[in-house]
């Protein structure tokens, strides 16, 4: 049953995104973040413009795991310095694939595929 939920979570949030909740600080990587410099990378060191700890971001081939809440307010600041972007979401079924397919062509990703696993749903793509 746990498994079902966490799939509709993702498909609602795949196709309404809506915005991050009132009071939450932005991401490193958001376009809305005063922080970041020419290069891309937040100012500072371990440290986001708010004064939160930095989000780790996977590398290349990395895959990030992500729970169906990260996605809100879009899927950009997931993709690394290269614009990759290789997330599970663990627990979650194919039945969410074409919404997730949808949402990251809408936000201007290519080359996207969501491959689905014992672990859950492998979603890729490139800007």
């Amino acid at each position: 049953m746990k498994t079902v939920l966490r799939t509709v979570r993702l498909i609602f949030l795949a196709l309404l995104p809506g915005q991050r909740k009132p009071g939450t600080p932005p991401e490193p990587g958001d376009a809305a973040d005063p922080g970041l410099q020419d290069t891309g990378e937040p100012a500072g060191r371990g440290q986001s413009a708010a004064g939160g700890p930095a989000r780790a971001r996977s590398g290349p081939g990395e895959v990030e795991r992500c729970e169906p809440e990260d996605i809100r307010g879009g899927m950009a600041h997931l993709a690394n310095s290269r614009g990759e972007l290789r997330l599970l979401f663990p627990g979650c079924l194919a039945i969410a694939a074409p919404a997730l397919l949808f949402r990251l062509k809408r936000e201007g990703f290519s080359r996207c595929t969501v491959a689905a696993s014992k672990e859950g749903l492998l979603v890729q793509g490139m800007r």
